[in-house]
């Protein structure tokens, strides 16, 4: 471990870079780009993003049930049905970045 500490804002600001470079990258894929899954029996890039917003929301109601819980029992999570569906409704990608 590195024993200089934090630099936080350091950290943020790269962050932001990292976020706005990805998204601008993302939205020079074209619709039918990130509909396109690499290989047979794959995900799409489309599907990949909507299984990483489904997740995140997911694990945020976690969080926040568990705060108010003495045991930590979770929900179960269909990760294949409910990325496909979220991937047919979510719309252009533009929508999605924004």
């Amino acid at each position: 471990m590195s024993s200089e500490p934090l630099d936080i804002n350091g950290f943020l600001m790269d962050y932001g870079k990292i976020v706005e470079t990805s998204a601008a990258q993302l939205l020079e894929i074209s619709e039918e780009q990130s509909k396109a899954a690499k290989h047979p029996g794959k995900w799409s890039a489309k599907e990949i993003i909507g299984h990483l917003i489904d997740s995140a929301a997911h694990n945020h109601q976690r969080f926040v049930r568990a705060q108010f819980s003495d045991e930590l029992v979770f929900q179960g999570y269909e990760r294949t049905s409910t990325t496909s569906s979220r991937s047919d409704s979510c719309g252009r990608q533009r929508h999605i970045m924004r």
